[in-house]
């Protein structure tokens, strides 16, 4: 057997998390992908630069961890020295791994011009090209790069960085999948915001605010952080997102929750408002989960914060801090509470979308040989909602996604005409308007309502295993060679069919009934959802399990079984008798 496909994320990050976060999402999305597709998971594993390490255990991710920049100095090591020694950890890391994909975060050639050297190796190279400010981009060795990438994918929405655009000239090769995000929007119930509210220690009657800047390695942390808490009104709670590379004084209070955790984000649902550093991450995550929000921008490298503020600001979706004083703080949160469903509205309109699993599918979609249509087709069956069960499931999760789930796509053969590369020879032959029309259309996904019902059906069949919920894979698997698809009417979904009639079987005695579905044989002459009646009308009038065992058993020896061999069946008695 072949080894499994191996991928190296490769993440530099200094004060903040971004690079690493971003990366994240993407291989979370890329482990759920590649089993659908391939039938067995990836191995991942991220060099980095990143002081947060604990964000990839906790996510079981493997890490080759490099010093970055900021501990390297404050540990004493020379700079050229440390740019050697990087460089050539990077250089024999990735020689003795051989990915089959290596993954780069923003920066083409890396920090400090480090991937220059195996841009050239024998694996397929994806960059995902986050907006950057433009005398980064604009440098001659970040464009000579660029030009090394297999693809490009761009975590914004079509239109909405348009220096990448400029960056990227005639679009070719690129693929804009929507900002990439480390969580869903899925609406929470009010019994959910509740709990979450009753963890983090929050009175009824007060409102709750999340307080961040950013990653927590920003020079300025703790005096932006004492800033805004200080500011805030007696009615308020303060949820303070310190972040992993904080390393300043610990801010307490009667009205506060500190939390250095990467996994802060479960908390969002639960927010009335939040007040933030500018970072892509935050930003998008708090807009995505529509919290009302005021941010405020800090200086980095080649983060554009302010830029991404205004942007959203100009669409009624955030409010901008210039200043982080008590009288600016106040207004803002007075605004927000008062103004509370328009900006939920108009935060979730501008971040509709994760764009983490279509950036996940497009990497995998370019690797030599891979089947572009069923990687995409896979990104579009696996919702946000079913993922996050599966993930709640563990290995049986896992065992799900290879042991059949890719097949339960109901359209097969649903084009993507983004991945065509027939198509990237025409994009330069029209206007910049038409073009940047074309490329957005191309991005658009389907929510197909059948897609939609496939997932619905499988998490019903999920939910109603519960205790047994085990058997379910095995079962799937059995289903899915019992009722092909072949057999099917056009005018039915055939997946949602197969779905309801597993669900039908796990119910009641699930460990019972079970073994009974896994000898019942393929029905040559009838549909899933007759093969299905078929089998629970066999259950009903013969409740002796055993008897029953052995007659599906011996029915399996014929070649051919049709309706009217099942209909006819008896069952055997304990030596065989009819």
């Amino acid at each position: 057997m072949a080894r499994p496909l191996r991928i190296v994320c490769y993440a530099v990050n200094g004060s903040g998390l971004g690079h690493v976060t971003r990366l994240l999402a993407i291989a979370r999305w890329l482990r759920r992908l590649e089993a659908m597709v391939a039938g067995v998971a990836p191995e991942i594993v991220f060099l980095t630069s990143t002081e947060a390490t604990g964000l990839l255990s906790d996510a079981r991710m493997a890490a080759l961890k490099l010093p970055s920049k900021g501990v390297a100095r404050a540990a004493g090591l020379d700079v050229v020295e440390h740019r050697r020694l990087a460089k050539h950890f990077v250089w024999q890391t990735l020689g003795v791994l051989a990915p089959d994909l290596l993954i780069v975060d923003t920066f083409p050639q890396g920090s400090f011009d480090e991937l220059l050297p195996v841009l050239d190796g024998p694996f397929t190279k994806v960059l995902v090209l986050r907006d950057v400010k433009p005398e980064l981009g604009q440098r001659p060795i970040f464009q000579a790069a660029l030009r090394m990438y297999d693809r490009v994918v761009v975590p914004h929405a079509p239109g909405a960085a348009p220096d990448v655009a400029a960056l990227l000239g005639d679009g070719a090769g690129a693929r804009w999948v929507g900002d990439v995000l480390a969580v869903d929007q899925i609406d929470p119930v009010d019994d959910d915001r509740r709990a979450l509210r009753r963890e983090l220690g929050v009175e009824s009657e007060r409102r709750l605010v999340y307080i961040s800047a950013g990653g927590g390695g920003d020079p300025g942390s703790e005096a932006a952080l004492r800033a805004i808490v200080l500011a805030l009104p007696p009615d308020v709670h303060a949820l303070v997102g310190a972040g992993p590379l904080y390393r300043g004084a610990r801010l307490t209070g009667p009205r506060l929750t500190w939390f250095t955790e990467p996994d802060v984000a479960r908390f969002f649902p639960a927010l009335d408002a939040a007040i933030s550093a500018g970072g892509y991450n935050t930003v998008h995550e708090l807009m995505h989960l529509g919290v009302p929000a005021a941010f405020f921008a800090q200086d980095k490298i080649a983060d554009r914060q302010a830029e991404r503020i205004a942007g959203l600001a100009r669409v009624g979706a955030c409010l901008v801090l210039p200043r982080l004083d008590a009288a600016t703080i106040g207004a803002a949160l007075t605004t927000l509470f008062a103004n509370g469903d328009s900006y939920r509205a108009a935060a979730r309109r501008a971040v509709p979308d994760n764009g983490a699993r279509f950036a996940a599918a497009e990497a995998l979609a370019t690797l030599p040989g891979r089947d572009v249509e069923a990687t995409l087709g896979s990104a579009d069956l696996l919702g946000p909602r079913l993922a996050r069960a599966l993930d709640g499931l563990g290995q049986v999760g896992v065992e799900l996604l290879t042991r059949g789930l890719g097949q339960l796509d109901p359209t097969p053969g649903l084009s993507s005409l983004g991945t065509r590369a027939a198509l990237d020879p025409l994009l330069p032959q029209l206007s910049a308007e038409a073009r940047a029309e074309v490329l957005a259309a191309l991005q658009r996904r389907s929510t197909s309502a059948a897609r939609r019902d496939v997932e619905a059906a499988l998490l019903t069949l999920i939910a109603t295993a519960d205790g047994a919920v085990e058997l379910v894979p095995g079962l799937l698997e059995a289903a899915l060679r019992k009722h092909p698809r072949a057999q099917e009417p056009p005018e039915r979904c055939w997946a949602v069919e197969l779905l309801v009639g597993l669900t039908g079987v796990v119910r009641g005695d699930a460990r019972a009934r079970a073994p009974l579905y896994k000898a019942f044989p393929r029905v040559i002459d009838a549909p899933a959802k007759e093969a299905f009646a078929a089998f629970e009308r066999l259950v009903q009038e013969h409740p002796d399990g055993e008897s029953l065992l052995r007659s599906l058993q011996g029915l399996k020896l014929q070649r051919r079984v049709t309706l009217a061999h099942v209909a006819a069946l008896r069952p055997l008695g304990p030596r065989g008798e009819a």
